[in-house]
């Protein structure tokens, strides 16, 4: 399932990341996994944030985590984001994009 994200802009954020298949299995992500996660104003145009993780121990989930530099720079605004898993033998499964909203701070 393809979410879209809501940041304030200068907040930590931990985005949660699993994958399931069409056929409705859940993917367990294992040691050498890494997973590429990537946000882009449109579609084509140049990566402004992009973290990279690699699984230490197997898991059904991985964290991603966002300190207020990745975003405090930003314009807030509507932008994409994707994220590829790569799995340790080297196979790319991408994690289709979505939208990516940077809110105000309030404070």
């Amino acid at each position: 399932m393809i979410y879209d994200i809501s940041v304030v802009q200068g907040d930590d954020i931990r985005l949660n990341f699993s994958v399931k298949f069409t056929t409705g299995t859940q993917y367990t992500f294992k040691t050498g996994d890494k997973v590429l996660f990537t946000v882009r104003p449109k579609i084509k145009d140049d990566i402004v944030i992009v973290k990279e993780v690699t699984v230490d121990e197997p898991t059904a989930n991985v964290a991603i985590n966002l300190a207020p530099s990745d975003t405090d720079i930003l314009k807030c605004g509507d932008y994409v984001y994707d994220a590829k898993l790569i799995n340790a033998g080297g196979t790319h499964t991408f994690i289709p994009f979505s939208k990516f909203t940077v809110k105000p701070s309030v404070g």
